[in-house]
């Protein structure tokens, strides 16, 4: 067969007509360019620019509606002079509107609640998060963001946008046949997810670079550095389509005009004082936030039903919110893009119309520590809520606070108030993400470098001081939440370890060649979620794979009552020998079983496995099952049938008469099917 496969004529060179003529097709300009649009690089391409030109517009289109509901709250709340009215139409509108977002949300459906940015987390470090891409999540998702933020409450919206980036992308790819078989691909997949969590940053604060270096630092255990450019091009298709509907006012997410030359190299102790302080509230909400589930969890346990009900607690914090929102006035009332961009001006704040008042410092404490407490809350109620915006809010206004305290104490020395907002919001956020990104989404969405070197020094001392007191906001949700994924294993001590240290040694295995009895035995001494190990032989102990402990507890049972359960008509001898071994590939992802199934499944038919040709010694041949895993097939020359058990498929050696071999595998497809 080997000669003759060396005789086969090449289609290049060679005139048969069985054979495609590649030489012959037409090269022509039109060809070319259908060739290219059929390339699947060009197609994914393709898919992620209109992924951004889409999530762009969404965004647009939820931020005007917001902006509505708000709108629509403030005069409700000016249509009566008498303030006890006018108090009671703010609690109204806010109890009904809150309450229907949290009515809402978790029934259409349940992966709605919560930022969205935790679970695509676990999705990308392997896990199978069901519901999680479905239209009733986008639909949840998004429109329970919007009428949780139009309610007047104190919640971001950048996490739930990059959950509805990623769940309008895996509906692009269900819907939209051109697309589907890059779903098929997984690394292409992987790509698009990486690039949705990037492109939902890059729509939220119009910052495409920014969103594409937080993607990475938030969602990715590991990244692909190809991955790069499609992440790109999916923010930078958002950010032209943005730039393209929005007004050159309205795209500038917080426009500042600061100079270089507006503050000193002595603040510098101030800028690092700020970091220190940004740390310790962002490693503190984080704490508070947890602190605030085990209440909730408390309460629930132990109240009746009716009282700690999600909708009766959503209704008595939006009561309560909402008669701080009426006493403090317009910050609190006017969303958080006009609220903190005035924050950031460099002119006199008494001119301002949303914070021009007569108690300015007042009213920043105030707002700092409404916002900061209350977003707390609302992350723990079910609704589509995020955390970037508020928090960034608080810093804003702890930093204006800080800076006009340096301009009356320095006045001569050029301070600007302004600037103390932006590094404190850039600390604060960084302290409670764990990301440098943050100061990259700084510098896009103010348009400004000018503190390019305050913020890095604010937001990289909040990092390493957050660090040692609490885990990032996400790997907090994780674990509340109790999603799977990898975590960041700290290398502290670790590099003098052996992986004999490691190691557990009391391992329950079983020979490959064993009795019923001994597998009885094995499940006895095993835990219950632990599979059984195979090995050769007990004597070298080298590890064939592993087993289904509830594969094992059936095929015992079959045999305790039901005799031979195989029906196969092949002698098996008093001892049961059997060959049970489903091996290496057991835990690997679900990407790779999917693609060792459909590579087996080309090369020989599943129900023959072949042994390793040419081997100078009797040993297992390892070939892919059905289930991605790795099952032990006989020596050389020797075929192991896999047989159908009612409840299972367990492979037997059995010594065929015949030696199977594989024929080689062809290049061309025409001759491996006439093979």
């Amino acid at each position: 067969q080997q000669q003759q496969h060396q005789q086969l004529p090449h289609p290049k060179y060679h005139g048969d007509s069985s054979f495609p003529d590649y030489a012959a097709a037409p090269r022509g300009p039109g060809s070319a360019l259908r060739q290219l649009l059929s390339l699947p690089s060009t197609k994914l391409y393709g898919f992620l620019i209109l992924m951004g030109a889409l999530v762009a517009l969404l965004d647009t289109a939820l931020d005007i509606v917001t902006a509505a509901m708000l709108s629509l709250r403030q005069v409700l709340v000016g249509a009566s002079d008498l303030t006890g009215v006018a108090l009671l139409l703010s609690i109204l509108y806010t109890v009904v509107v809150l309450g229907l977002a949290v009515h809402f949300t978790p029934i259409v459906s349940h992966r709605a609640p919560g930022s969205g940015v935790p679970q695509l987390k676990a999705v990308l470090s392997g896990a199978d998060v069901d519901d999680f891409f479905t239209f009733r999540t986008f639909v949840a998702k998004g429109l329970g963001n919007v009428v949780a933020r139009g309610s007047g409450m104190f919640i971001g919206k950048e996490g739930p946008f990059i959950h509805l980036s990623a769940a309008l992308a895996h509906l692009l790819l269900d819907y939209i046949p051109q697309f589907r078989e890059l779903k098929d691909n997984h690394v292409f997949l992987e790509k698009i997810n990486f690039a949705a969590a990037g492109v939902g940053v890059s729509s939220a604060f119009r910052a495409p670079f920014g969103g594409l270096l937080f993607s990475v630092e938030v969602t990715s255990v590991s990244y692909l550095v190809s991955s790069y450019w499609s992440n790109y091009a999916a923010a930078a298709a958002a950010a032209i389509v943005a730039f393209l509907v929005l007004s050159r006012e309205d795209y500038r997410w917080w426009p500042t005009d600061f100079v270089d030359s507006s503050f000193n190299k002595a603040e510098l102790a101030v800028f690092l004082a700020i970091g220190v302080c940004g740390g310790v509230l962002g490693a503190g909400y984080i704490r508070l936030l947890e602190r605030a589930v085990q209440i909730r969890d408390r309460v629930a346990k132990h109240l009746p039903a009716r009282i700690a009900n999600p909708l009766v607690m959503g209704s008595l914090l939006a009561t309560v919110t909402a008669c701080v929102i009426f006493f403090v006035g317009t910050p609190l009332q006017v969303p958080f893009r006009s609220s903190v961009g005035d924050l950031f001006c460099t002119c006199d704040p008494s001119t301002l119309s949303v914070w021009g008042q007569d108690y300015f410092h007042v009213t920043l404490v105030l707002y700092a520590i409404t916002i900061y407490l209350v977003s707390v809350l609302c992350t723990i109620l079910p609704i589509s809520a995020g955390n970037f915006v508020p928090v960034f809010a608080v810093g804003a206004a702890l930093g204006r606070l800080v800076g006009e305290g340096m301009a009356e104490w320095f006045p001569n020395a050029g301070v600007e108030p302004g600037a103390y907002a932006v590094v404190f919001g850039a600390a604060i956020v960084a302290g409670l993400t764990r990301t440098i990104s943050v100061a990259v989404i700084v510098f896009e969405s103010t348009t400004q470098l000018a503190y390019s070197v305050p913020i890095i020094l604010a937001v990289g001392v909040a990092i390493v001081v957050a660090n040692q007191l609490a885990d990032s906001i996400y790997d907090s949700l994780l674990h509340i939440q109790q999603m799977p994924t990898l975590p960041a294993l700290a290398t502290t001590g670790a590099a003098g370890l052996l992986a004999r240290d490691v190691m557990q040694t009391n391992v329950v295995c079983v020979p490959r060649h064993c009795s019923v009895n001994m597998l009885a035995t094995a499940i006895h001494h095993q835990q219950p979620d632990m599979p059984v190990v195979v090995v050769d032989t007990l004597a070298t102990r080298r590890v064939l794979g592993t087993l289904e402990m509830e594969q094992v507890v059936r095929f015992c049972a079959q045999v305790a009552f039901h005799g031979d359960p195989l029906r196969v008509g092949v002698s098996v001898d008093l001892h049961n020998q059997l060959s049970i071994s489903k091996g290496r590939g057991h835990y690997l992802p679900a990407r790779v079983k999917t693609f060792l199934a459909q590579r087996e499944q080309q090369r020989i038919p599943r129900e023959l496995y072949f042994g390793r040709s040419g081997s100078t010694s009797p040993g297992p041949a390892e070939t892919p099952d059905g289930n991605g895993g790795m099952e032990a097939g006989a020596a050389r020359g020797r075929a192991v049938r896999t047989v159908s058990s009612p409840n299972g498929r367990i492979p037997i050696n059995v010594q065929s008469t015949t030696t199977i071999r594989r024929p080689p595998r062809s290049r061309y497809p025409q001759q491996q099917q006439q093979q």
